[in-house]
């Protein structure tokens, strides 16, 4: 089902954002994702849902009815191309999203979030347009971005002192003047590449990876993307089970673990007042869309993919238990001992043909799990 709106103008002096996100099974924070991107101007939000089993529809329903400059869409089409063509499905919603953007001529730029991204200026009340009227005659504008540490309760909207690390990705609104080359998840590539950094200053990007910031431009600034990978515990491990667009696996592999993020510690504060304003407006959003019992089904389905994907790692193979184990690094150890009980009955280790791959397999695990190496080791002797 598509929620069509006719997306009003905005009038003030700013510049005009759209805001575009692809999401599966994320409807505990659809809601506060969405309002946190009105509550700082975005003038249109699209969210593309795809291969979704949980409420997010009715979520985004709701939410529709009262803002009519948020939309949604289904992208599952995507799925009906060759295996080749649907693990780019983020690429090529972008890009579409971008072509879209460009010939409607209704904003100045788009901008590509994940629901665990939120832009965030520290002030919590001034636009994101009238930060970025200035850079109307660059192809785009990167803005830093840090990881959240995660804490002890499930569910929490985001904190008036962000704990993490700094990390040398972006994420960019880009200038839907600018001649599109390639869409990236971080920088896309454009023609002219007047690429900026909030700040000022020219992108300089790294040798090894041009979407990551030179180091001498990474710092804390006025404005930062808070990425909320981990949360809580059981959030981050429910995460884990969405697995990934661009893979099969029924598991996402690419965390180092809980909590375990590179970068130097940092503290983003938010100004107090502005943000006690936010939270208000946020609690009287749910209230006006009627989201309540919504949020509470959806938190519950979370909590039990959690229980889920603890159990169930039947269908990882053997190949990549290492990989999976270290996805879980970070984790308590009642969650490390359920995972390592979860391998043990799944059959994953009886696919193991021979004792060379056994014994390989053991030392690679060895520096995660001494006790399962060891035991891998063991089986390894009756090959």
């Amino acid at each position: 089902m598509t929620i069509a709106s006719s997306y009003p103008s905005v009038s003030r002096s700013g510049a005009k954002v759209k805001l575009v996100a692809v999401a599966k099974d994320e409807a505990p924070y659809l809601a506060e994702w969405v309002h946190h991107h009105l509550h700082f101007g975005f003038d249109e939000i699209e969210i593309y849902i795809n291969r979704t089993s949980d409420n997010s529809e009715q979520i985004l329903n709701k939410i529709c009815l009262h803002h009519p400059n948020v939309s949604f869409q289904y992208a599952d089409w995507i799925d009906a191309c060759h295996d080749n063509v649907r693990r780019q499905l983020q690429f090529i919603i972008y890009a579409k999203a971008f072509a879209e953007a460009k010939s409607a001529g209704r904003v100045d730029f788009i901008m590509f979030l994940d629901i665990d991204e939120m832009w965030t200026p520290n002030n919590m009340q001034k636009k994101v347009g009238d930060y970025l009227i200035d850079y109307l005659d660059a192809d785009s504008v990167s803005f830093g971005w840090i990881n959240e540490q995660g804490g002890n309760e499930a569910f929490q909207t985001i904190s008036s002192s962000i704990n993490g690390q700094l990390s040398p990705l972006v994420k960019t609104a880009v200038n839907v003047r600018a001649e599109m080359v390639e869409v990236a998840l971080h920088l896309p590539k454009t023609k002219r590449l007047e690429n900026k950094v909030f700040g000022g200053e020219s992108f300089l990007g790294q040798p090894t990876n041009r979407e990551c910031l030179h180091p001498d431009l990474i710092r804390i600034r006025e404005v930062m993307i808070v990425h909320r990978m981990f949360r809580s515990e059981s959030e981050y491990i429910a995460t884990l089970g969405r697995g990934r667009p661009s893979d099969d696996f029924p598991l996402k592999l690419n965390r180092g673990g809980y909590n375990k993020a590179s970068g130097a510690h940092t503290v983003f504060a938010l100004q107090p007042p502005a943000y006690l304003a936010y939270r208000t407006a946020y609690s009287e959003f749910i209230h006006a869309c009627l989201l309540a019992d919504d949020l509470q089904y959806a938190q519950q389905s979370v909590l039990a993919r959690c229980d889920w994907v603890l159990d169930n790692l039947t269908s990882m193979p053997v190949e990549v238990l290492d990989q999976v184990l270290r996805v879980f690094e970070g984790c308590s150890d009642e969650v490390k001992r359920r995972v390592v009980e979860s391998i043990k009955v799944s059959g994953m280790l009886e696919t193991l043909d021979n004792r060379q791959n056994a014994l390989t397999l053991a030392m690679r695990v060895r520096p995660l799990n001494f006790q399962l190496a060891k035991y891998i080791m063991a089986k390894a002797a009756l090959l």
